[in-house]
């Protein structure tokens, strides 16, 4: 990672309300934001706070992915087509 980028991410991150940064930090959502964003966020959240907050149990592509029982379960199902659209659109109603 360039120093630019990391710049860039305190800048912006800077920006962003402190309950917002928060909410980010403590999500710890691995697949939505880098390792270098975390940094960043620790860095201002200790410079606002003094104390940063403690995170969950971090978010990783594993815990977000289905489980194939589910996934075999939502091709099944198919929408009911509806009988009633086309006979009474016919009819003029």
């Amino acid at each position: 990672m360039s120093e630019d980028y990391r710049k860039q991410l305190y800048r912006d991150f800077n920006q962003k309300a402190t309950d917002e940064l928060i909410e980010i930090w403590q999500t710890n959502n691995r697949v939505e934001w880098s390792e270098i964003t975390f940094a960043v966020i620790r860095e201002i959240l200790q410079e606002r706070l003094a104390e940063v907050p403690s995170q969950n149990e971090p978010i990783t592509e594993a815990a977000g992915n289905y489980n194939e029982a589910e996934k075999l379960e939502g091709q099944k199902e198919k929408p009911k087509f509806n009988w009633r659209l086309p006979i009474l659109g016919a009819i003029g109603f």
